[in-house]
């Protein structure tokens, strides 16, 4: 008889146990929903948005300054005095020897690569110009020259200009090399149209706005210097 009853209290207390273990699971399970849909706070992203890129180089191992510009149709010009102008940037500008060295323990570490790079965030319709300037002749009298004891590559600097679409592809739409003979040449690369957002239309006539009468550089092209353009 004991027996008996022993079994009916063991049998009764089972669907109980279940139930709780049903319960736990449950909430277990709306406590791994909840976590999941918990969203983290997002990072702030920088679009990289970019169209079309200028690049310039020359070679590597010559430590003067060269300068890019380039007026747009506006009538403005984005060079070293401008680097952000409306919808156009100077990516970087190479001041030849000036930022290419570094010091550690007093060795020189030299970036031999010369580049200048401007970036196009939008196409915007209209004719452009783009100049190049021989800035600064580096010669053996400059601190960094004589301190690093660097051997220099004599003017003319022979220069390289590769004009590049990024969006919606890669491809390089023109190349032009370019000879600057001394310290405060100027000469045009090329002249360009974009029409419907595609460059075209090149043109190699020269038309100088960089170097101007007083010989301030980049007065002419520099809107806010009040100088013709």
């Amino acid at each position: 008889m004991s027996s008996r009853n022993r079994r009916s209290r063991s049998d009764t207390s089972t669907p109980f146990i279940d139930v709780k273990f049903i319960l736990l699971m449950g909430i277990a399970f709306m406590f791994i929903i909840a976590f999941m849909l918990i969203n983290p706070p997002q990072a702030k992203k920088i679009d990289p948005k970019a169209e079309a890129m200028i690049l310039l180089t020359w070679p590597d191992g010559n430590y003067d300054d060269v300068d890019m510009w380039l007026k747009l149709p506006s009538g403005k010009a984005v060079g070293y005095r401008s680097k952000d102008m409306e919808y156009v940037h100077l990516e970087r500008d190479d001041l030849g020897i000036t930022n290419d060295i570094v010091y550690s323990n007093d060795v020189a570490l030299v970036n031999r690569t010369n580049r200048e790079v401007i970036m196009f965030r939008q196409m915007v319709d209209g004719h452009y110009i783009l100049n190049l300037y021989f800035f600064k002749d580096k010669d053996a009298s400059d601190n960094d020259v004589k301190r690093a004891g660097l051997e220099l590559e004599p003017a003319p600097i022979r220069c390289k200009v590769i004009i590049i679409q990024l969006n919606p592809k890669y491809v390089e739409l023109a190349t032009f090399l370019v000879t600057l003979n001394k310290e405060d040449d100027e000469k045009t690369v090329v002249q360009f149209d974009i029409t419907n957002g595609h460059i075209g239309n090149f043109i190699r006539d020269e038309v100088l706005f960089v170097g101007a009468s007083d010989g301030s550089v980049g007065a002419m092209a520099d809107p806010g210097s009040g100088g013709p353009m």
